[in-house]
């Protein structure tokens, strides 16, 4: 057997695991559970290690079947809630199908009104970002909404589910710290959706990994977490609190575009292994000197224009990387 392809299928099958498994989902277990039991390969070390870690996979898996798939009625369909991406500040993320189409829903798991308020904010902010693309070249550098609806108390909303894209904090948790190379066009295409932002008139205020989606096939990249967008100039109304520590005095009372260029410099020490407390990584020198210039504690001291740093960057990375060329990124160790 394949591990290398198995563990894909696995790691695949985390989505919709009642899909995976299929009509016969004991059969399925049984015949993948003999292939991938650690006793086949009693000769190799590495392989026995890696039997082990996806027969636990496996079993992690068949243990979400016991839970039954959601249904969550909206005026227009009926979503089935297949799996759980994660959970936010204020939402689960859930993974639904309504027949062929597939969806994200954020739900909150706060019935305040504030909570509410930010998802519905979140929608005309996306909404705006997307009009305003006309040529549609920058809206695919954002989710696209595909309803608002109220359950209770509760505001939901409904995504179209963009495939082949991961965020960035579990592609660190798949590989580790990433290579500067990666960083490098990572950071690029943030910069590139801020710049569109930014010419609209918003401040994202969370550029962090946790709203990274990234595509390992294209180096593609949606950026979420819209929810905490503001006009520019005017004070962020919440922050993610596990980057909470990483944000620049002038958050809290006048939010500009060289805010999302702090953090996003931050992102990209993070991204490389290093901390964003004290800005240090393992990046190439000139790589770290450019970010630590959109560190500067003075807003004003710090660049404010996401394209011209974009271009920037662009002339330091070709003198610490040459020529830019496409490099493969791997999610299998």
């Amino acid at each position: 057997m394949d591990l290398t392809a198995t563990r894909r299928d696995l790691e695949a099958a985390s989505l919709d695991p009642h899909e995976f498994f299929g009509d016969e989902p004991d059969a399925t277990y049984r015949g993948l559970a003999k292939e991938l039991h650690p006793d086949r390969y009693p000769n190799d070390p590495v392989m026995q290690a890696e039997a082990t870690s996806l027969f636990t996979k496996l079993g992690e898996l068949q243990s979400l079947l016991s839970v039954p798939c959601e249904t969550i009625a909206s005026p227009k369909r009926e979503y089935s809630v297949r799996s759980a991406l994660g959970k936010g500040d204020l939402c689960d993320i859930l993974f639904a199908k309504s027949g062929a189409e597939r969806f994200v829903i954020k739900r909150p798991f706060v019935t305040a009104e504030a909570a509410n308020n930010l998802l519905a904010k979140e929608r005309e902010v996306l909404e705006q970002l997307i009009e305003a693309s006309t040529d549609g070249h920058f809206a695919k550098y954002v989710p696209h909404p595909v309803e608002t609806f109220t359950i209770g108390k509760q505001r939901l909303c409904a995504y179209q589910y963009e495939d082949g894209f991961t965020v960035a904090d579990e592609i660190m948790r798949r590989v580790g710290p990433l290579d500067g190379r990666h960083v490098a066009w990572m950071l690029r295409r943030l910069l590139t959706a801020l710049g569109y932002s930014h010419q609209t008139g918003w401040v994202h205020g969370a550029p962090v990994p946790a709203h990274l989606l990234f595509s390992p096939a294209n180096h593609g990249l949606c950026l979420i977490g819209w929810l905490h967008a503001v006009k520019i100039g005017k004070p962020l109304s919440c922050v993610p609190a596990t980057s909470k520590a990483w944000y620049p005095a002038e958050a809290k009372t006048e939010a500009t575009p060289a805010t999302d260029i702090y953090l996003a410099a931050k992102t990209a020490i993070r991204l490389s292994g290093g901390d964003p407390l004290t800005n240090e990584s393992p990046l190439p020198a000139k790589f770290q000197a450019f970010l630590k210039g959109c560190l500067l504690e003075s807003p004003r001291m710090r660049p404010s224009d996401a394209w011209r740093v974009h271009d920037e960057l662009a002339e330091v990375l070709e003198s610490v990387y040459g020529p830019p060329k496409f490099v493969e990124l791997c999610l299998e160790k």
